[in-house]
């Protein structure tokens, strides 16, 4: 379970959001603060992280590392994986702003994909708590 995350870390910060894109099924429901936006293609997929990366290079950073909390027991191929990244900046680590929840299916040849994705905003004390 871990190296699909890390792997999509990997990915992002390298810029291969082809690959990335790869990771999900579609149409994929992304719900972000109680908005849902639904991601039709790959390609929609990919300038949506582009953005992301974007920023994220602005800022510096060097690197994101999934933290799982939760992973739930499978049913019927389907499983949620809760989770948190890391950025890496060059001198400091930051937890994101959001944890976020992975709607998982795994197909017949083993393969993980990505079906929906909620994310919801950490209260700041619980931010405050994990990086202590």
């Amino acid at each position: 379970m871990t190296p699909l995350f890390v792997r999509l870390g990997e990915l992002f910060v390298k810029g291969r959001l082809d690959e990335m894109s790869r990771h999900f099924a579609f149409p994929c429901p992304i719900e972000i603060e109680g908005g849902l936006v639904v991601i039709r293609t790959p390609k929609v997929l990919e300038a949506f992280l582009a953005t992301r990366r974007s920023s994220a290079l602005l800022a510096g950073m060097t690197q994101m590392t999934p933290r799982i909390a939760a992973i739930e027991m499978p049913r019927k191929g389907r499983f949620r994986v809760w989770l948190r990244w890391e950025y890496i900046f060059e001198d400091v680590c930051l937890p994101d702003e959001y944890g976020s929840v992975y709607y998982l299916a795994q197909k017949p040849w083993g393969e993980l994909m990505i079906e929906m994705v909620d994310s919801v905003r950490v209260p700041p004390y619980a931010a405050q708590a994990q990086s202590a």
